[in-house]
């Protein structure tokens, strides 16, 4: 049974919202939402972190996975709150699976401190560092009706302005997964 979610496309709504916190009551019903998030994830081949906005979902949900090689499962975030940004910043490039074929330069902390409920509903607080910490805000931002581009300054923002209005056009490029326009 295909248990993946299409993604949603650059220029979709519910990428601009602001997400709805997770209500513990839905628990049966969020944790078979994460297993299609996960499936959805592993699909992608190259994704390293996704939103539940991503999939049209308004929950605030993501997952990260960054050593996909090793690791049998991504690290789940319910709820998750960032209580510090630390350390220096740090720019890199990040693409996204809402924005495909689309990367850019952008500036994060090395460091940042979550507070969330993880994959089995237990608090946690912990520091995240250097690539984890980047995956971790660019998959917050999702949560905050954010894209990673939103972080660019204009003259940066002017560079892929074409690319973008591309995809809000439904010019897709050839993708591994399944994905949805609105």
């Amino acid at each position: 049974m295909d248990m993946t979610i299409p993604i949603q496309i650059h220029g979709s709504n519910v990428l601009r919202e602001v997400a709805t916190e997770v209500d513990p009551k839905n628990r049966k019903e969020v944790d078979l939402f994460i297993e299609q998030l996960i499936e959805t994830l592993k699909v992608t081949k190259t994704g390293v972190g996704i939103a539940a906005p991503q999939v049209g979902t308004s929950l605030r949900v993501f997952l990260i996975w960054e050593n996909r090689g090793g690791d049998t499962r991504p690290d789940i975030f319910i709820n998750p709150v960032i209580t510090q940004f630390k350390g220096s910043k740090k720019t890199d490039y990040e693409g996204c699976l809402s924005v495909p074929g689309v990367y850019a330069r952008v500036e994060r902390f090395q460091k940042v401190k979550v507070q969330y409920l993880d994959g089995d509903w237990n608090p946690q607080e912990k520091l995240f560092k250097n690539f984890e910490a980047r995956i971790i805000q660019h998959e917050f931002d999702h949560l905050e009706g954010k894209e990673f581009f939103d972080h660019l300054s204009p003259v940066e923002f002017d560079k892929i302005k074409r690319q973008l209005d591309e995809l809000e056009k439904g010019n897709i490029p050839e993708l591994e997964y399944e994905y949805k326009l609105e």
